[in-house]
């Protein structure tokens, strides 16, 4: 029976369904450690009833389960949960289980393992449109969402992105246009959409629909599922419309979670930070040969002097001194989150995409070292795991993590700007 209740049914899914068929579904069960974080944040905000629009296997409805009060006999307890806790999918077999495994759970909160099990119970776990559902309910409850993954076109009306978007994004954003005002929310949702600087309109719009009141950085989704996670807890607001204000300052993106450690001032006080604009697959080899840096090539730490190869290239290079970091970037599998190197020379070098460049506004090499030397401690990285756990760091993360209380910005570097 336990078996049953955690991690059988993920199992039994990636044994029988290819994993490129279940990325193109978004079909992934929730993984143990994330369904206890979730469970956390059910038991301190949510209120009855559940519903969960994407139902799967009921992963997050026996999260839910795990909060409830138990009736005195099994099969009472069975009957309350079954006005308590409701779902929708469109597969058929998902539901099934579903219902099965939430008797499952009612049976091992008594201490029971054998029973006959009955299909009279959770009848309001079924098979359809979990957003049509919501649309018919006018009470407010829990909003359990674990949303497909992956990436859709967005549809006409999508106000935030075109193109290629987050399909979880699409997903939330539908469920909270059709949920009754004053319902809780609690999603599990990729952290690209938390700490992308892409994402920034599509929280403005869910800013508009609901009151966020607690963002939980999460990690990696399990260790077959390369996407790392938070959970989002708010309440549905009466508003949301489908318009977005522009403004021509930045808008603080109130999806983070703490205010970095450290000095009041930040490495974007002192350096300019950009992508490198190398595609080495891409762009064609015309153009002055230069030095050109490549991630894969660097140390880990210290200083380079002369880049392992050159290539011709005639788009924007960097006199050096400058420091690199690498883009690519696994929150807490090693010691560091900014990987940093400090380039001097006298060339002006190419650098390709797969790494962060920062040149000092004051053009010292003993900078770059000192930032780097910075960059490698625990404060950056708490800074960074908090603050972005996406695959790739991003200018906006680097340009806004602390630096120590001791350096001191010159006023005549306020008014430097690079080009």
């Amino acid at each position: 029976m336990a078996a049953s209740l955690d991690g059988q049914a993920s199992s039994e899914l990636r044994r029988l369904v290819p994993a490129a068929t279940r990325r193109a579904n978004g079909a992934f069960f929730t993984a143990s450690h994330v369904r206890a974080q979730f469970a956390d944040a059910v038991r301190e905000h949510g209120v009855e009833p559940y519903f969960d629009p994407a139902c799967g296997a009921g992963d997050l409805l026996l999260t839910a389960a795990t909060t409830l009060e138990a009736h005195d006999t099994t099969v009472g307890t069975m009957a309350m949960w079954s006005s308590q806790l409701r779902g929708r999918d469109i597969t058929n077999s998902f539901v099934s289980a579903a219902r099965l495994r939430l008797q499952l759970a009612a049976l091992a909160r008594h201490g029971l393992c054998q029973t006959k099990l009955s299909q009279q119970f959770f009848r309001g776990v079924s098979v359809g449109d979990g957003t049509r559902a919501m649309a018919l309910a006018t009470q407010p409850g829990t909003l359990l969402i674990n949303p497909p993954f992956g990436r859709q076109h967005a549809p006409a009306d999508c106000t935030w992105g075109s193109g290629s978007v987050p399909r979880a994004a699409i997903f939330l954003e539908s469920a909270l246009r059709n949920v009754a005002a004053g319902s809780k929310v609690v999603a599990i949702l990729p952290d690209v959409l938390r700490s992308g600087s892409n994402s920034a309109r599509f929280r403005r719009v869910i800013d508009g629909l609901m009151a966020v009141e607690e963002v939980i950085p999460v990690g990696q989704f399990d260790r077959w599922t390369d996407v790392d996670v938070f959970i989002l807890v708010g309440t549905r607001t009466q508003s949301g419309g489908h318009s977005i204000v522009e403004t021509s300052t930045p808008v603080a993106n109130t999806w983070l979670t703490k205010s970095p450690p450290g000095g009041s001032l930040r490495v974007g006080d002192f350096f300019e930070v950009r992508v490198g604009p190398v595609v080495q697959t891409r762009d064609p080899r015309l153009g002055p040969e230069r030095p050109f840096l490549m991630a894969h090539e660097l140390p880990q730490s210290g200083t380079v002097t002369k880049a392992a190869q050159r290539r011709p290239y005639a788009g924007r290079v960097f006199d050096p001194p400058f420091v690199v970091v690498r883009r690519t970037d696994r929150p807490s599998t090693h010691g560091r989150r900014a990987v940093a190197v400090t380039v001097d020379g006298d060339e002006a070098t190419a650098v390709e995409n797969h790494l962060l460049v920062l040149r000092p506004f004051d053009g010292s090499a003993r900078t770059c070292r000192e930032l780097a030397s910075w960059l490698s401690g625990p404060e950056v990285r708490s800074y960074l795991d908090s603050r972005i756990n996406c695959r790739h760091l991003t200018t906006a993360a680097l340009s806004e993590a602390p630096l120590p209380a001791h350096w001191v910005k010159p006023d005549a570097y306020s008014e430097l700007v690079t080009t």
